[in-house]
C-alpha cells in the first residue's frame, strides 16, 4: 500500500492496551505513516483473555491518546471477553459503522497479507468440505482453534504456523469481517516487531503486555517499557495496577451459588460445559484450581476464563448489536473526528453519558461492569465511573 495521498485518511486500530506500552506506540507511529488520524476501538474494563484490565478503561484510553491516538472508542463488553470471531465482529462492525474509517491497521506475525486474505475469504463462505474436516478434528478432542487451523491447512495447503500465530488469528478474523460486512475499509497490516505476543522475555525497551502484567503482580518496574507520560498518568489515577486476583473469590462464590441452568445460558457455555465448571467451583480452593479443573484439551484456559467472567457479570448468549459509540478519550483532532462521525453516521456518539439520554442492554452491561470494577481500585471506588470520567487533552 502506498503511503498517504492528498486525501485526509483515517485509520482504525482494534486494541486492548492492557497496559499501553512502547510496542503499541510503535504500531500507532507506523500507522501514521499511512494515515492522518487514528481512531482506536478499545476493550473496556474487561479484556479478551477473560480478565479485568490492569487499569480502568478511561485511564488506558488516556494513555493511548498520550501515545499518539486521536480518538478512543469503547468496544462494548458483550464483544470483548469472547472468542476471536465475536471480538472481531464487534470491533470491525463498530469501526465500519462510523463511516469515516479508510484503513484498518493491525499487527501480524506474517509479513505477507496474501495467505491471511486467502483464509479470510475461505472462512467468509465456509464450504461443506471445511465443515466436515472441522467436525472430524473436534471429535478428536482438540481445541476449536487447533481443529480449525488443521482443517484450513489441509484444504488450502497453508502453513499451520501462519494459522496459529496469535496476531495472525485476529488478523484473519478482521479480514473476514471486512469481507462479510462488505466494508469499504482497506486493511493495513503492520508486521509485529520486537517481542512476540505474550513473550516472557523483553527486547530492549520493548516487552509484551503479558510480560508486563506478570511483572506488575510483584513489582512496578515497568518504566522503560511504557511511555513516560502514559505511565505517569496511569500511576496518578489510583487504579493501576488493580490486584489481578481481586475478584477471584467472588467469582467462585457466584459459581457455587448459581443454578446450572442459568450457567448454561452464559456466552460460549454449551456442550454440557456448565456441569464441568459447576463441579470445579465446588471443589476448588482457589481460582487457579477452578480453571485447571475445568479446562481440558478441548476447552482451553482462555475459554474457561471467559465463560466464568461472563457468568459473574451476567453476559448471556443472545444477539447483541453495535448500537452506540462511547468515547473514552480524545484530543483536538479527535473532537473534529466526532463531528465527522455525527455528520456521516446514524450511530449515536456518547461523550457525556449523563446528558446523552441513550440506553441499551449493551450499554447497561458496560455501566454495571464499571461499578463492579471500581471496587478493585485504590481510590475512586464508588459506583458511577461511567458518569464521572472522561479524558481530553
Amino acid at each position: 500500500m502506498n503511503k498517504r495521498s492528498n486525501k485526509f485518511k483515517i485509520a482504525g486500530i482494534i486494541c486492548e492496551y492492557n497496559p499501553f506500552h512502547n510496542g503499541h506506540k510503535y504500531h500507532i507511529d507506523k500507522t501514521r505513516e499511512y494515515a492522518d488520524a487514528v481512531v482506536c476501538v478499545m476493550s473496556g474494563n474487561i479484556v479478551q483473555r477473560g480478565e479485568f484490565a490492569v487499569a480502568n478503561k478511561f485511564n488506558r484510553a488516556a494513555a493511548a491518546v498520550m501515545g499518539g491516538a486521536d480518538l478512543v472508542i469503547e468496544l462494548p463488553a458483550v464483544f470483548t471477553a469472547r472468542a476471536a470471531d465475536i471480538f472481531a465482529f464487534g470491533a470491525v462492525s463498530l469501526l465500519d459503522s462510523l463511516n469515516i474509517i479508510d484503513l484498518l491497521s493491525f499487527g501480524c506475525e506474517c509479513a505477507d497479507i496474501a495467505p491471511l486474505s486467502t483464509v479470510a475469504s475461505f472462512l467468509s463462505n465456509e464450504s461443506h468440505e471445511y465443515s466436515r474436516e472441522l467436525s472430524e478434528n473436534l471429535k478428536a478432542g482438540v481445541t476449536f482453534a487447533k481443529a480449525r487451523a488443521a482443517a484450513i491447512s489441509k484444504i488450502l495447503g497453508i502453513n499451520n504456523d501462519i494459522l496459529s500465530a496469535p496476531n495472525n488469528i485476529l488478523a484473519i478474523e478482521y479480514l473476514k469481517w471486512l469481507k462479510k460486512l462488505d466494508s469499504s475499509i482497506q486493511p493495513l497490516p503492520i508486521k509485529r516487531e520486537f517481542c512476540g505476543h505474550n513473550t516472557n522475555v523483553p527486547d530492549g525497551d520493548y516487552a509484551s503486555a503479558g510480560y508486563l502484567r506478570e511483572l506488575l503482580k510483584t513489582a512496578d518496574a515497568v518504566d522503560k517499557f511504557i511511555p513516560e507520560n502514559a505511565l505517569s498518568h496511569l500511576r496518578q489515577s489510583g487504579g493501576f495496577p488493580i490486584p489481578h486476583d481481586f475478584f477471584h473469590d467472588a467469582i467462585i462464590a457466584y459459581l457455587r451459588a448459581v443454578p446450572e441452568e442459568v450457567l448454561s445460558q452464559v456466552c460460549d457455555c454449551g456442550e454440557g460445559l456448565q456441569r464441568r465448571i459447576k463441579a470445579a467451583a465446588k471443589s476448588a480452593e482457589s481460582f487457579e484450581e477452578l480453571i485447571q479443573a475445568a479446562k481440558s484439551k478441548r476447552y482451553t484456559f482462555a475459554r474457561i476464563n471467559r465463560i466464568v467472567l461472563n457468568a459473574y457479570l451476567g453476559i448471556y448468549e443472545t444477539d447483541y448489536s453495535v448500537n452506540y459509540a462511547r468515547v473514552l478519550a480524545m484530543n483536538d483532532i479527535g473532537k473534529k473526528l466526532i463531528k465527522m462521525i455525527r455528520s456521516s453516521s446514524d450511530l449515536p456518539v456518547i461523550t457525556n453519558l449523563a446528558k446523552s439520554g441513550f440506553s441499551s442492554p449493551e450499554l447497561e452491561i458496560d455501566i454495571k461492569i464499571g461499578d463492579i470494577y471500581a471496587l478493585a481500585q485504590g481510590k475512586n471506588r464508588q459506583a458511577g465511573m461511567d458518569y464521572r470520567q472522561f479524558w481530553r487533552t
